[in-house]
């Protein structure tokens, strides 16, 4: 099992994070490492959603995502290689128009892979992707 765990104040606005986050089959256009994303199934708030993600190799897995007022968590239906994935966006208004945003993920693979695999799969590239939400997020209104 692996988890991660960062929290960024962001030079964006709640709302304009929110809408990139929830704007699940635009990542592929905006989060490297991420080949598709698909909604399965729209129930309002809550989402049934697959990912094909390369890391190392592709990885296929849908999850249910659950919007919040301020955020998403989500759980594992399916996938691949993972037995537990879950995790969260929370997001809270800064000053000065920006957005402290907390990411957090735990994840259980289904095959033994080295440590250096599941630590990546589980945050090592956190700091990167959390930039390129808020770059993506910078170019979106705050209607």
């Amino acid at each position: 099992m692996a988890s991660a765990e960062r929290t960024e104040v962001l030079n964006c606005s709640l709302v304009q994070l929110k809408k990139a986050i929830l704007d699940y089959e635009n990542y592929p256009q905006h989060i490297s490492g991420v080949n598709g994303a698909v909604i399965i199934e729209d129930e309002g708030k809550t989402k049934r959603v697959q990912f094909e993600i390369n890391i190392i190799k592709k990885l296929h897995y849908t999850l249910y995502l659950h919007e919040t007022e301020n955020g998403l968590h989500w759980e594992l239906v399916e996938g691949d290689v993972f037995k537990k994935n879950t995790g969260s966006w929370e997001l809270t208004p800064a000053p000065g128009d920006k957005v402290e945003a907390k990411y957090t993920i735990d994840i259980d693979l289904k095959l033994m892979v080295p440590g250096m695999v599941a630590k990546k799969l589980a945050g090592s590239n956190l700091p990167s992707m959390m930039k390129q939400f808020e770059k993506w997020a910078r170019t979106l209104s705050n209607d």
